[in-house]
């Protein structure tokens, strides 16, 4: 098995859906900063939205985009173009050892896959299954939807390491080896 792949099983993430929200044509919601070792996510399924870091960086969500925040930032999500849009937040908690790792990610981690790419349309299926699970009572939903948010995370985190890897900057690439060993 190889490092990174050693280093996001140590951490077993667990996650769960937090929010189903179906917003209206001119909405907010800001986040304070979290607990390091709790990664939100925010999923699409209808309309837009924007997301606001402190740092300046701007992202625009559409159906199918799942964003994670390894270092639990404040954030701000908003309106686009006064659409009807419908958000799944969600949690995952890893050990608070994790943080080490956690911080040495970007404060983003971006899933948007190009369109009708396997990726792209995995995510768009397993964010509404993910929806309908959660709300049902069958035991083992809970370990079903905790397996599905750490899939996000492990795509996000594999898609940035592939997108830094491309860019020649292997700065985390390092950090994970060191940290595995």
């Amino acid at each position: 098995m190889d490092a990174l792949s050693r280093l996001l099983m140590l951490n077993a993430p667990q996650g769960t859906i937090d929010k189903n929200c179906v917003l209206g044509s001119d909405w907010q919601l800001p986040h304070g900063a979290g607990e390091l070792s709790v990664i939100r996510w925010h999923a699409l399924t209808q309309g837009a939205a924007k997301l606001e870091m402190p740092t300046g960086e701007i992202f625009t969500l559409r159906p199918g985009n799942v964003v994670l925040l390894p270092q639990n930032s404040a954030h701000r999500l908003s309106h686009v173009d006064n659409e009807s849009t419908c958000i799944v937040c969600g949690t995952l908690r890893l050990q608070h050892s994790a943080r080490y790792f956690l911080t040495s990610l970007p404060e983003t981690l971006f899933l948007a896959p190009v369109n009708h790419s396997v990726e792209y349309n995995w995510l768009r299926e397993a964010i509404p299954f993910l929806q309908q699970e959660s709300r049902s009572a069958m035991p083992g939903v809970d370990a079903l939807c905790s397996q599905i948010c750490a899939t996000f995370f492990t795509l996000a985190v594999l898609s940035g390491l592939h997108r830094l890897i491309q860019r020649k900057t292997f700065s985390v690439c390092f950090c994970i080896h060191v940290l595995v060993r």
